[in-house]
């Protein structure tokens, strides 16, 4: 768990630290694959990745908003080391089928993240693990404080910060923690859990 200013920083430490690093490693730009519908907070962190030399496909979704899964198989490249693909759409509330667009990139060893801000305290967050390697949340779009967030990713996938200092987050993330900001952020997602179930009622 690397805590964050909120979703932007973690959408941009998600992505930047992880094609920085795959240079890093490989001293090759790789590809990445997302879809046009994304948020600006990861639209533009891949766009200016491309000027760094990383090659990027903005998949089209469909009339429904969805992604085809075909479309989705025919952008993967022999380099494609990262897709980013958001769970619930914030603007026509769509949520993409993670489950399955995880299982195709873990077959070809590529990490996928996504940006869950949009669906904590709506969908069950146990399964989680099964839905992404890096996941991002927000705590003011559950009625927590503002100015924190939160990038979950697996034990193995390493990203070179953004931030340098004292090495806090694991070296991912260097700054004081906001002690006050994160219980509050807890206490909203512990609230947001409990009410979970009547809130995905009231939404459909």
């Amino acid at each position: 768990l690397i805590f964050t200013s909120g979703a932007t920083e973690s959408n941009n430490l998600a992505l930047f630290g992880l094609a920085r690093n795959f240079y890093q490693k490989t001293g090759s730009f790789g590809h990445i694959v997302t879809l046009k519908t994304e948020h600006k907070a990861v639209l533009e962190p891949l766009r200016e990745l491309e000027k760094e030399g990383f090659k990027v496909s903005e998949v089209m979704p469909e009339k429904d908003g969805l992604i085809s899964l075909e479309k989705l198989l025919k952008a993967i490249q022999s380099d494609t080391f990262l897709v980013s693909i958001m769970l619930g759409n914030n603007e026509i509330g769509v949520l993409q089928p993670l489950k399955k667009i995880y299982n195709i990139c873990k077959l070809r060893n590529i990490t996928l993240h996504t940006d869950a801000a949009q669906t904590l305290g709506y969908l069950p967050t146990k399964d989680f693990e099964e839905i992404a390697h890096m996941i991002t949340l927000s705590s003011h779009k559950i009625y927590g404080p503002k100015g924190v967030g939160l990038l979950i990713i697996d034990k193995d996938i390493k990203l070179n910060p953004l931030l340098f200092g004292g090495g806090q987050e694991f070296g991912m993330r260097s700054g004081t923690i906001p002690l006050p900001l994160i219980v509050g952020f807890t206490k909203a997602i512990e609230l947001a859990i409990q009410n979970q179930e009547k809130n995905y009622k009231k939404l459909i």
